[in-house]
């Protein structure tokens, strides 16, 4: 009997002190997990907590009840108490559960934990391709008190619900990910407080759990509006860019490992994400060689699209790359550079190109025609939630029908048979309402599609 006793009185203590436990660790995390890139055989996940922790995950096959163990992994001071937990071993299309663990206690969600392996797929013998979905947006703004404009109105936070609802593998954000202000863009714990504001974000939480997240950069997240390579607080901007987010490269284009330049495979498409400012000279200097992009960042991306054997090779660069119109901020103010890599695609017959954008706060569709071969498209979305303009600019290279002023974003879903693949392209507005969508085939981005 009295061993009895003793026996229910430490169950009663366990009882009082594990839930408070439990507790106390779920309140250490301020944002995340947040599932990032995804390899065959391997993943990462960023998560931040309060002060420096130790984390790690446990993970299980779905349909599995055999679970693993990360190794541990030790939250940054230096990086805002973030940390990125890489998953290896893993087997290709696969997907998995997982759980958060901070200082060896599970620290519980109310939403979907997942992530997945990516397919094996490769361009031999005309093998199937895996079919996927993607979304992607851009520019997402919040109120704060240290933003450009505390006092505007920005869209519905619940845009992200309606991408959630959507069931996307990936998300891509394609730059002004955030909004830097004279506030914070001059200091480290100005730019990694307002990373950590937008990141905490309570209704992101559930869509960084089970979608992974890659990221481009455009001006807000570099600093100034309109930004270009002279910004002198770039290095530490770019490095905030860099542990904030967590794709599987950054720097790829520079000798040096210079800029948020990267790339990453998913299925039969493989996304170049360019840096369009840390190489930009600034407008109307009398600099020699006058560009957005830069030679050295050009020539690794017409070698990197040359050696992709991917059925769809989608360019990703925050600035809008062919519209013509010599207005503010458009790859059009550096002509002699735009109008080199478009002849520079064209002479080393790359085909299955498509430009990605944002940028310009409303959404739209691109096509330039080219004599003698395929004609290029460039998808814009544009905006997730920052203020929406009430004239677009003009663009006379614009598809009908495609114009979208007010908030949105966008899905791509990779389909079809090995013989005619096909990207199908669907905008949403902000309550996640269907306005208009487009197919592209791989067969419109050959070079036997010429005009």
């Amino acid at each position: 009997m009295k061993h009895n006793n003793v026996f229910l009185s430490i169950a009663s203590v366990l009882l009082l002190i594990i839930p408070k436990l439990l507790s106390a660790q779920a309140e250490q995390l301020v944002s995340g997990p947040m599932v990032g890139y995804a390899e065959m055989r391997e993943v990462q996940l960023w998560v931040q907590t309060k002060k420096t922790d130790t984390v790690k995950i446990s993970y299980w096959k779905k349909g599995s009840v055999e679970k693993k163990f990360s190794e541990d992994f030790i939250t940054d001071k230096n990086k805002a108490y973030s940390t990125k937990i890489t998953i290896t071993g893993l087997k290709p299309g696969n997907r998995y559960n997982y759980e958060l663990y901070i200082n060896n206690v599970p620290v519980k969600r109310d939403y979907l934990l997942e992530f997945q392996s990516t397919p094996y797929w490769t361009n031999e013998a005309e093998t199937q391709a895996p079919n996927f979905r993607m979304v992607l947006g851009s520019c997402f703004n919040r109120n704060y008190e240290g933003s450009q404009s505390p006092k505007k109105t920005y869209g519905s936070i619940e845009i992200f619900d309606s991408i959630y609802t959507k069931h996307p593998d990936f998300m891509l954000w394609m730059g002004d990910n955030l909004y830097l202000s004279a506030r914070e863009w001059n200091s480290k714990s100005g730019i990694d407080e307002l990373y950590t504001f937008y990141r905490s974000t309570p209704e992101l939480q559930k869509l960084f759990g089970s979608v992974h997240h890659y990221a481009g950069i455009d001006d807000h997240d570099y600093g100034p509006n309109n930004a270009d390579g002279t910004f002198w607080n770039k290095e530490t901007t770019e490095e905030a860019f860099r542990y904030f987010w967590s794709n599987p490269n950054y720097g790829v284009a520079s000798a040096l490992g210079k800029g948020a330049t990267g790339t990453f495979v998913w299925g039969d498409a493989q996304f170049f994400l360019l840096d369009d400012r840390y190489f930009r000279t600034p407008l109307g200097s009398t600099f020699e060689n006058p560009g957005m992009l830069g030679k050295e960042q050009i020539d690794w991306l017409i070698g990197a699209l040359k050696m992709s054997d991917a059925n769809f090779k989608l360019v990703m660069v925050g600035t809008q790359v062919l519209n013509p119109s010599p207005a503010k901020d458009l790859y059009s103010n550096y002509p002699e550079e735009r109008a080199a890599l478009l002849q520079r695609i064209k002479d080393e017959k790359i085909e299955g190109v498509i430009f990605l954008s944002g940028d310009i706060h409303y959404t739209e569709m691109t096509k330039l025609d080219r004599p003698g071969d395929y004609p290029l498209y460039e998808l814009t979305s544009s905006s997730l939630t920052s203020t929406s303009k009430a004239e677009p600019m003009k663009n006379p290279l614009r598809v009908d029908g495609t114009l979208l002023m007010g908030h949105s974003f966008a899905t791509i879903d990779f389909i079809g048979e090995p013989t005619e693949r096909k990207m199908l392209i669907t905008i949403f507005d902000d309550k996640g309402i269907k306005i208009w969508d487009k197919i592209i085939s791989r067969s419109d981005l050959s070079l036997l599609n010429k005009k």
